[in-house]
């Protein structure tokens, strides 16, 4: 019997469904409370549409790796003692949470990319 299967389809979940939102419903202007904020992203309303749009896709492809991840994960532990499932799944979620904050990195790489500090765009040569 599984215990605590389903907190790992949690963060998953979530990222799959904010990606899908936002890749429908993009943050139209800049704003505090909903988007990526960074200083790169937040430069001009190029670079924060770009951000935003680049953050949507890679929530909901990390999202669905991370559920696939956890499904074989879960479905390959079912045999295990109930407190051992519980602590590799708290591990797992430690390594998704990981991976949500790790996204920041190839938005900024590509931020850094495509825009200069003051957030407009690039020539491209």
């Amino acid at each position: 019997m599984l215990h605590n299967w389903w907190t790992c389809f949690l963060i998953p979940g979530l990222m799959v469904i904010l990606g899908l939102i936002f890749t429908w419903f993009p943050p139209k202007k800049m704003n505090g409370l909903v988007g990526y904020r960074t200083t790169r992203s937040m430069g001009t309303q190029e670079a924060w549409g770009f951000a935003n749009q680049l953050l949507a896709k890679l929530l909901w492809q990390t999202g669905l790796a991370f559920g696939a991840l956890a499904f074989l994960l879960m479905r390959s532990l079912r045999l295990l003692p109930g407190g051992t499932q519980s602590w590799i799944a708290f591990a797992f979620e430690m390594v998704e949470v990981a991976g949500l904050i790790l996204l920041m990195v190839p938005i900024e790489r590509a931020l850094k990319e495509n825009f200069d500090d003051c957030g407009v765009r690039r020539k491209k040569d």
